[in-house]
């Protein structure tokens, strides 16, 4: 998995990741809003579906961002971001 982001540093993705510069100006594949300077996230290789009418459908992977709370909340559902901002309770 690629990372991007201060927010990452002392957690075991940062551990383990691998480290890229963030992909200013595109997408997160999650909430359709541009990746912008100074966010955290992640970039995963996502399979890009297409079919032509008439053909069959072709499959290639494509490296997708995720900002890191929209990639956490895939992961640990709708209730995480708001574990984030408010803590547990």
């Amino acid at each position: 998995m690629k990372i991007f982001g201060d927010e990452w540093k002392g957690t075991p993705a940062g551990e383990d990741g691998e480290w890229v510069e963030a992909p200013v100006g595109a997408e997160c594949v999650d909430c359709l809003k541009p990746v912008v300077e100074g966010q955290s996230g992640v970039i995963l290789a996502l399979l890009d579906v297409t079919r032509e009418p008439g053909k069959e459908y072709t499959m290639e992977p494509k490296e997708q961002p995720y900002h890191r709370e929209c990639f956490l909340e895939s992961v640990f559902g709708p209730n995480f971001r708001g574990f984030i901002t408010k803590g547990p309770e």
